[in-house]
C-alpha cells in the first residue's frame, strides 16, 4: 500500500530539478493554444530521486522511473494529459 508522506529529501530534488518556474505552474487561463500542463521533472532528476528514496542496488525502480518520466513527457508534449 502506498501512503503519502512528506519527504524533505524529495522536496529538495523537486526544488533543484524542476523544469518550471513557480510563476508558470498555474494553468493558462487565457491561452487555449498552450498546454495546461508542464513537465515538473526530467530524466536528469531520476538519480537524485533514487538516492533520496534509498533504492537498493539491482532494483528495477530506476527503469520504472525513467519510463514514467518519458511517458509524462510524451503526454505533455502531445497535450494528452
Amino acid at each position: 500500500m502506498i501512503r503519502p508522506e512528506a519527504s524533505e529529501a524529495l522536496d529538495q530534488v523537486y526544488r533543484t530539478s524542476t523544469t518550471v518556474s513557480p510563476s508558470s505552474r498555474m494553468p493558462f487561463e487565457n491561452s487555449p493554444s498552450q498546454s495546461r500542463h508542464e513537465l515538473l521533472l526530467t530524466r536528469d532528476a531520476v538519480p537524485a530521486v533514487l538516492e533520496a528514496i534509498n533504492v537498493e542496488p539491482g532494483s528495477t525502480v530506476a527503469g520504472d522511473l525513467y519510463r514514467a518520466v518519458e511517458q509524462a513527457k510524451t503526454r505533455v508534449e502531445n497535450d494528452k494529459v
